[in-house]
């Protein structure tokens, strides 16, 4: 995502190694040591009681560490939009490619271009054009314009208050 990292996160995967690291020597420790003899079974059932919560409070906290991380991401990515919209807020219009111009024709990737093809696979395409912003284009269909953001897991309309804020339009 970006070289910006939280700390929490990383104190977080530290709790969930040492909790994982305790869980297995406790656990080892209480099912293995003499003086708990006395307990019979019962000492081999807390002792794996021990290792198997140290592991799971392990496991519970490196998931927090990543949600924590990707949190993070979204965030660094909102104030990357940002600052490209206040990179553009100057103009009305940012530069638009058409993807019919010969100089900007690698401007729409294969990979981008399909996918927005079968975001509206049942609709007549008439231009997809790039932007000056990666993963934004302008889909021309049945002469209406849409801005399209490819960024995330599926292609996205943008609504026209954002592509203002972008400086699309």
């Amino acid at each position: 995502m970006d070289d910006r990292q939280n700390d929490i996160s990383s104190v977080f995967t530290v709790i969930g190694i040492i909790s994982i690291t305790l869980g297995l020597f406790l656990g080892i420790y209480y099912i293995a040591n003499q003086s708990y003899n006395s307990l019979g079974a019962l000492q081999g059932v807390i002792g794996w009681t021990i290792f198997i919560t140290g592991v799971l409070w392990g496991i519970v906290f490196f998931g927090f560490s990543k949600v924590i991380k990707l949190l993070q991401g979204i965030y660094n990515r909102m104030e990357e939009n940002q600052h490209y919209a206040s990179e553009f807020s100057i103009t009305t219009n940012a530069r638009v490619f058409s993807d019919s111009e010969e100089s900007n024709k690698n401007n729409v990737p294969d990979h981008a271009r399909s996918e927005i093809v079968e975001f509206f696979k049942e609709q007549e395409i008439q231009q997809i054009s790039g932007t000056k912003l990666d993963d934004f284009y302008i889909v021309k269909v049945n002469d209406h314009r849409f801005i399209i953001e490819l960024g995330g897991f599926t292609p996205k309309k943008v609504t026209q208050k954002r592509a203002k804020g972008l400086g699309i339009i």
